[in-house]
């Protein structure tokens, strides 16, 4: 009786009534466990074994079927869901190259399924394949475009694609498939990053090499990652040194240059730090020995500023400065030079004893 019993019992636990799909429990305990009889599913909600509920939301487009073990919306539960030539992968459930005894029809150009290797093959090697598509991928039994690893595509194009599915797509497949270039005359450092022909010099994403990306607020400058708010070689941006003329203590704060002060006998008149201590106060009549410290003209001449004072800059058309004294000017009108013996032909240039000036030539 108690065997008759047993049997009873097994029979009325395998022949449970699961409850029906998308019809929820309680929730599940927070070890994920549930009442005597039910199971906690990935929705965390407790059903019987064996139910089936619903995905939520509901399963659409390249996902259109709903695992109702997983409650995970995917492309395919078995070989059968995909197309013919392919097979359903696992675990993550997708369509992909191939057949199976169950589900062994092929795509027009892969006739014959091989069940062993589970894939359709077209072909077996080159020499089945022809025309465009003279290349056999052996993996898939497809004739394809071209191979990765071999240089089937042309010039400015490689080999891209999946099992089965290999064709030449624009885009480098190695750095030699890259020209150096020039720019103003500097040489480029050309890499093929992503199938893509980057200067590694001074792209952000691949600065130095192919996936070295510079973090956000450096630039690539000469292949290296710099800061250009604060580096006084790349101040504001690559190759924008921080010449400031004069200048001392230079620095480079917000992308702007600045100066902490300036070169002995220099200063920054303009108060414009671009241009660094733009003013020599040993040279500059307007700014002699100090900023905005004007010098004035002396008679005949213009204003000048010397390494000692304010002086003579220049002497007017039809003067000279023959006594080289700043304080009279130019003071000598060198209508003179024909005809002073003193200075014949010239300041200073005195005729020797008893010798006359004639048209400025001593005689």
């Amino acid at each position: 009786m108690r065997a008759i019993g047993w049997l009873l019992l097994v029979i009325g636990a395998g022949c449970s009534n699961p409850a029906p799909t998308g019809s929820p429990g309680v929730d599940c305990a927070q070890d994920g466990s549930c009442p005597a009889g039910l199971v906690c599913f990935p929705d965390w909600r407790c059903y019987a074994a064996g139910a089936t509920p619903d995905c939520t939301p509901a399963c659409y487009g390249a996902l259109p079927l709903c695992d109702h073990r997983t409650l995970r919306c995917v492309a395919c539960l078995a070989d059968g869901d995909c197309p013919a030539g392919e097979v359903c992968s696992s675990p993550d459930q997708r369509c992909f190259a191939g057949c199976s005894a169950s589900h062994a029809g092929c795509s027009t150009d892969a006739q014959v399924c091989d069940v062993d290797a589970g894939v359709c093959h077209g072909c077996l090697a080159d020499t089945d394949c022809a025309g465009a598509t003279a290349r056999c991928d052996l993996t898939s039994g497809v004739c394809v475009e071209c191979l990765p690893g071999a240089r089937d595509c042309a010039a400015g194009s490689y080999c891209a694609g999946a099992r089965g599915a290999y064709a030449c797509a624009p885009g480098c497949a190695a750095s030699s498939d890259c020209s150096a270039g020039h720019d103003g005359g500097a040489s480029l450092t050309i890499a093929c990053c992503g199938h893509r022909c980057v200067d590694t010099d001074s792209d952000g994403n691949n600065c130095g090499g192919c996936g070295v990306p510079c973090a956000s607020g450096r630039a690539c400058c000469s292949g290296q990652c710099i800061d250009t708010a604060s580096d006084v070689d790349n101040c504001g941006g690559c190759g924008l040194a921080c010449d400031l003329p004069h200048a001392s203590g230079i620095a480079c704060h917000g992308s702007t240059c600045s100066a902490t002060g300036c070169e002995s006998f220099f200063a920054d008149c303009d108060r414009n730090p671009s241009n660094g201590c733009e003013v020599n106060l040993t040279h500059d009549p307007n700014n002699c020995y100090g900023c905005g410290v004007t010098c004035h003209a002396p008679p005949h001449a213009t204003a000048g500023c010397s390494v000692s004072n304010c002086g003579i800059g220049a002497c007017l058309a039809g003067w000279a400065d023959c006594n080289l004294s700043s304080g009279d000017g130019c003071e000598y009108a060198t209508s003179g030079f024909a005809s002073d013996a003193a200075n014949c032909g010239g300041c200073l240039h005195a005729c020797g004893a008893g010798q006359s000036c004639v048209n400025g030539v001593c005689s």
